[in-house]
């Protein structure tokens, strides 16, 4: 199990609906033993695990824009 936990680290979030198969074989392991010693590691399904990268990847993304205030375009500049 304690191979997961630096490969998960290391892994960048990858925008992919199933990655099991991809990261299973990378490190040599069967899908479902993946499966099993990620959720050991993790505490988390790795789709779970992915869905909440994703989610905090887009909230940081938000927060360092201007999305979140519509500062970016003046009351003046015409709707796009």
């Amino acid at each position: 199990m304690s191979g997961i936990r630096p490969f998960c680290v290391k892994t960048p979030v990858r925008y992919r609906r199933n990655p099991v198969p991809d990261l299973a074989d990378r490190i040599g392991m069967s899908q479902s033993a993946f499966f099993e010693h990620f959720k050991a590691v993790t505490g988390t399904s790795p789709f779970q695990y992915q869905k909440e990268l994703r989610l905090l990847h887009a909230r940081d993304a938000l927060r360092g824009s201007d999305a979140m205030t519509g500062s970016s375009r003046s009351r003046k500049s015409p709707v796009y």
